[in-house]
């Protein structure tokens, strides 16, 4: 009887020794292919975070220190910091290209497994890239199809009045002529407020008038002490309803008061004052250039630089 029994334990073991395999099979599944796709995401927001910064710092600021950030920004992004990260400037065709690369603790490359090994796989190579531009937008949607002449840019911060037809600056045309108002608004794209640039057309129907266009009234309430992206022009052309502007970029412009035919004031008389001074039936747009970066991603770059830098993941 006893050998009988001695007989079922070795059995027994050597289906159990079987089953085991089997079993840390399914952990290495369970575990370390789970843990590793963790880790895969962890890289992939390390690589498009560095692919990010990079590009607003070397292709917008010209600055050049890309692999530290890359690294820095890798490892913010792993749970245990377990990360090493590099970066490929193409200044040429103004892209970064950044890798988030698995790094374990024992300085190796990879991720060492817990269960695989079992299966012959000790370590997991595990990494991740991205690629990002950085430039100044050109063609896109404004929201806002509020447009001034380039001429009215100025330093970011400064309260300014973008009068009609009323005070200095006035700003030249194709033919060398004071453009009517020195500012207008973008046809909107099907009837509504909105405005399409695009760059496969030389200019952007519009208005050259102080009329705001009945279906930007709502849009404009709501930007009020707030930043609108506004395409700047260099030349105009036509009248009224049929006029034209050539869009050359974006300005962020925060709006702090406004007065224009057909619509009710904001903030006016408040601000209309001192160097401000615009009396009788003057129409305008008072507020500041600033700075921004934008993460828009249907803007087309390839625009001037008016303060507003585009920072966008490419495919």
């Amino acid at each position: 009887m006893s050998g009988s029994r001695d007989g079922e334990a070795g059995a027994v073991a050597v289906v159990v020794a079987i089953l085991m395999v089997a079993l840390l099979g399914f952990a290495a599944i369970s575990v370390d292919v789970g843990a590793n796709f963790v880790e895969k995401r962890q890289l992939q927001n390390g690589a498009d975070a560095a692919a990010l910064a990079i590009a607003q710092e070397t292709l917008c600021k010209n600055t050049t220190n890309g692999t530290g950030a890359a690294d820095a920004w890798a490892k913010a992004n792993v749970n245990d910091g377990g990360a090493r990260g590099s970066a490929v400037v193409d200044a040429g065709r103004r892209r970064v290209t950044a890798t988030a690369t698995a790094l374990d603790s024992d300085g190796e490359l990879g991720r060492r497994n817990l269960f695989a090994p079992v299966l012959g796989h000790d370590r997991t190579q595990i990494a991740a890239t991205a690629t990002a531009g950085c430039g100044y937008p050109l063609a896109g949607t404004a929201t806002l199809p509020l447009t001034f002449h380039r001429c009215h840019f100025t330093t970011p911060g400064v309260k300014i009045l973008v009068a009609y037809n009323t005070t200095a600056p006035r700003c030249n045309g194709v033919s060398g002529n004071v453009v009517p108002g020195n500012f207008g608004w973008l046809r909107g794209a099907d009837g509504g407020c909105a405005a399409i640039i695009s760059t496969s057309v030389y200019a952007t129907p519009g208005d050259n008038g102080n009329n705001i266009p009945s279906a930007c009234k709502s849009e404009i309430e709501k930007l009020r002490g707030a930043v609108a992206l506004l395409p700047i022009y260099d030349v105009a052309g036509g009248g009224g309803g049929g006029g034209w502007f050539h869009v050359v970029g974006f300005a962020a412009f925060k709006i702090e008061g406004y007065r224009f035919s057909g619509n009710p004031e904001y903030n006016w008389r408040n601000n209309i004052h001192g160097a401000l001074s615009c009396t009788g039936n003057c129409r305008g747009v008072i507020g500041r250039f600033v700075e921004t970066v934008s993460l828009e991603t249907d803007m087309e770059m390839g625009g001037e630089d008016f303060g507003v830098t585009i920072v966008n993941l490419l495919g």
